[in-house]
């Protein structure tokens, strides 16, 4: 399915869970470290569309490298193949986490990983799906 191309402002803040794909994660469970409350939760890359081909071998592939990716700034607790393309949630420094990521691997939305109660990637699933569903709606 199809959507109309939208741009989307660098920064955007919103919550998640996920589309479809195999979702990738970390199994460190340390906290973020360094982490300013003030810096955006989210960043996203510009001149989005909404008709990603997340099921080709290339995206696959790419969603693998950079699931569980540990960098020294940041880690890569989750990420998934969307319908924007792939969306990394992280632990550590949000803006270099996206910098990078984006820059090597097209990586489309860096965010925040939240903590929720609940452990596991249900929580995860929903992060993404709420940011996607925030470019995407």
């Amino acid at each position: 399915m199809s959507h109309p191309s939208r741009s989307v402002i660098l920064g955007a803040a919103v919550l998640a869970a996920c589309l479809s794909g195999a979702g990738c994660a970390s199994s460190d469970d340390s906290d973020d470290a360094g982490t300013k409350d003030s810096a955006p939760v989210s960043y996203v890359a510009e001149g989005l569309t909404c008709d990603f081909d997340r099921s080709a071998l290339s995206a696959q592939d790419t969603n693998e490298r950079v699931g569980g990716r540990v960098e020294k700034d940041f880690t890569v607790r989750f990420s998934r193949t969307t319908d924007v393309g792939i969306v990394a949630l992280v632990t550590g420094d949000t803006k270099k986490a996206f910098d990078f990521l984006n820059k090597q691997y097209g990586v489309a939305i860096v965010a925040r990983v939240e903590r929720d109660k609940d452990p596991g990637r249900v929580a995860s699933f929903a992060q993404v799906q709420k940011l996607v569903d925030a470019v995407c709606p």
